[in-house]
């Protein structure tokens, strides 16, 4: 089993450096370190390449974060996808509980923990944040909350780079409608911090994209019925 890990990251000095700790924290073995820059405009870069050569840097235009996790899958040499958001923290053994399933159940294609959302200490005191929201352990569907055997990628394809939000619930919700196998474990294996600039938490214009999603997987339900019926 090769764990490639891939994080993608844009304008993140802040926050990099921790998030690229906790992967090397982990005791599980992998095989290479991915960091994605989509476009940075901040001093990002100069913390990414303070890891080399622990890390592989690329480097793209800002496109995204779909495109920056396509670009990772894309350049990774492991057969287990592993990501991590540049904000976030992965636990000291979110690999170790991750990847048990799938050396015990064969037919198990993604492992998904749990997340803890907490509040980055420079917002604490400054703005106001509903406190038992962030206080919920909650089912991780999240990309840095599981692992991904990168075959599913070869039978269902890559990420849509054209959503701004919700893109990996839009890519789970093609993974499922086809068939693939997955298990969710009871443990925390991510920290997900809520900070000033969180994408799915202050970009509310681009909840069409939720919507979007649900079309799309309705009209693949649709059309699962329609084939079967003939």
């Amino acid at each position: 089993m090769k764990i490639s890990v891939i994080i993608p990251f844009y304008n993140s000095e802040k926050y990099l450096e921790e998030a690229v700790n906790s992967v090397l924290r982990q005791n599980t073995e992998i095989i290479e370190i991915l960091l994605i820059d989509d476009g940075s405009e901040d001093n990002s870069l100069k913390v990414a390449e303070k890891f080399l050569p622990q890390v592989n840097i690329f480097r793209q235009h800002n496109s995204g974060a779909a495109a920056a996790r396509n670009y990772g899958v894309n350049q990774s040499k492991g057969d287990i996808i592993a990501f991590l958001d540049a904000d976030d923290i992965w636990t000291d053994h979110h690999l170790e509980v991750l990847v048990k399933p799938l050396l015990t159940q064969n037919h198990v294609e993604i492992v998904f923990g749990k997340i803890e959302a907490f509040i980055s200490p420079e917002l604490i005191g400054q703005v106001s944040v509903n406190l038992d929201s962030v206080n919920n352990i909650e089912k991780g569907y999240l990309p840095q909350s599981c692992i991904i055997k990168k075959s599913v990628f070869n039978k269902i394809g890559y990420m849509d780079s054209t959503l701004e939000l919700g893109e990996f619930i839009d890519w789970f919700s093609r993974a499922k409608d086809s068939g693939v196998n997955y298990v969710s474990i009871p443990e925390v294996v991510t920290y997900r911090r809520i900070h000033k600039t969180n994408q799915g938490m202050l970009k509310k214009a681009h909840y069409r994209d939720y919507l979007k999603l649900l079309h799309s997987s309705i009209a693949r339900k649709k059309s699962q019925v329609d084939e079967a019926s003939k």
